[in-house]
């Protein structure tokens, strides 16, 4: 789902990001993109320019330009984030960055367009390539292709096709600098609704449901783009660990709202272990952990395993090692638990619930 490609001729990193064909159950998280370095990836220069290369010739898309720009004002009208994205009109350029790996298209035009299906691996919808500086992280473009091997369409329950203005939200996401998010339901079962719209899976006759955005999405472009102006929110923070105090890196944790038990924000530890849920609205929470299959001793081992197989993920371990394996049994509970019961946190408004921890037996 993500690919890296380094353009030495740029001097730059460039992030290939897919929106993918096939739906599978798997649960991850809100995430920035990161250099590796651990640098969020991200626009420094405000306003942003786009354009667009008016290349479909769909019959099921009334008007390009009109739907992708619909799409980047659902972005856009977060009022918690001040990143100003605009339009700038269609551009004859259809070289897009990421369409070979010489660093052909990387110019610094941002522009959206429909490209061959040859340039796009199977399956895949659409990519957003963003190149930045490795030193920084900061964009110095971004380029988003849609797969025109595909039929799109405005409305799929008018005219078929799959959901031009759907896949665009998701892919201007990654354009504002998001990287994949799998915050959704949890156990056997999986809600669209409920799904982040950064989750990298078209969801076929529920793509309705990817042209809003979930709080995990909100709360992502926020953390990138703050206003300052703006407040309301609370946090809960911790640490994930093993008993012998080395932290891990690379766990998943999610806040649950507790009153419909609804995932709402997701992150991953750092390298220390620690983790901060950002973005929650005042309400009272369960916080859990996705427990990753530790396969050997370096973290980047076992988290790279983790991101490409997430069925590897044996079990839910909630605050204070209460074990679940659906979201529907959870409820309040005091200490010590009663399986599958577990403490609810609540979140108020401006502050920071610290200390909320998790610990692993050694490995």
């Amino acid at each position: 789902m993500k690919v890296l490609c380094k353009i030495a001729s740029l001097g730059c990193r460039c992030v290939l990001l897919f929106a993918l064909l096939i739906f599978t159950q798997n649960v991850f998280a809100f995430q920035p993109l990161r250099t590796d370095g651990g640098m969020k990836i991200h626009w420094e220069k405000n306003p942003v320019i786009y354009k667009i290369h008016n290349g479909t010739s769909d019959p099921c898309v009334g008007n390009t330009i009109n739907t992708i720009n619909a799409a980047f004002n659902v972005w856009a009208s977060v009022p918690t984030q001040i990143l100003n994205v605009q339009y700038g009109g269609t551009t004859p350029n259809n070289e897009f960055c990421g369409m070979d790996y010489k660093g052909t298209g990387c110019d610094s035009e941002n522009i959206i367009l429909f490209a061959p299906g040859s340039y796009f691996p199977s399956g895949v919808l659409a990519m957003t390539v963003n190149y930045y500086r490795v030193s920084d992280g900061v964009i110095m473009g971004t380029d988003m292709a849609f797969n025109d091997s595909f039929n799109w369409s405005d409305d799929p329950g008018v005219c078929n096709g799959y959901s031009l203005p759907a896949v665009a939200v998701h892919e201007i996401g990654h354009f504002y600098g998001l990287d994949h998010s799998f915050c959704s339901d949890i156990g056997a079962t999986f809600t669209p609704s409920i799904a982040a719209t950064m989750y990298p899976y078209y969801f076929d006759n529920d793509y309705a449901e990817m042209l809003t955005l979930e709080q995990d999405d909100i709360a992502g472009v926020t953390w990138m783009y703050p206003d300052p102006a703006l407040t309301g929110w609370g946090k809960i923070k911790g640490r994930v660990k093993y008993k012998n105090g080395q932290g891990l890196f690379g766990v998943q944790v999610t806040a649950i709202r507790a009153s419909d038990k609804v995932p709402v924000v997701t992150t991953f530890t750092r390298g220390t272990g620690k983790y901060t849920l950002y973005g929650l609205p005042p309400d009272d929470y369960y916080v859990y952990v996705n427990t990753p299959r530790i396969s050997g001793t370096l973290f980047t081992n076992f988290v790279s395993d983790y991101w490409s197989d997430p069925d590897k993920v044996p079990y839910i371990l909630l605050y204070k090692q209460v074990k679940v394996n659906k979201r529907t049994n959870l409820g309040p509970g005091g200490i010590p638990f009663t399986k599958p019961e577990a403490k609810i946190i609540t979140v108020v408004a401006d502050t920071t619930i610290t200390d909320v921890n998790f610990t692993y037996p050694n490995p």
